[in-house]
């Protein structure tokens, strides 16, 4: 077995290489559902979070699969 840190290291590295990150229903951490499994934030300033972060998101996803 690899030692935990060098398991962690190696992830790291393969998820920078190869990783795909997947962000799904990030608007409904803002609106808030009502059914079971749903959550709202009662942090006022999360709607601008999501303002913000939106368009990171979408920047980046503009690059995604382009090899150097």
């Amino acid at each position: 077995m690899f030692p935990p840190e060098q398991l962690i290291k190696e992830a790291i590295a393969a998820t920078e290489q190869d990783g795909i990150v997947f962000i799904d229903e990030i608007d409904k951490i803002v609106s808030g559902g009502r059914g079971p499994g749903s959550w709202r934030s009662g942090d006022p300033s999360s709607e601008g979070v999501q303002r913000d972060l939106l368009p990171i998101i979408e920047v980046e996803w503009e690059g995604a699969g382009q090899r150097s």
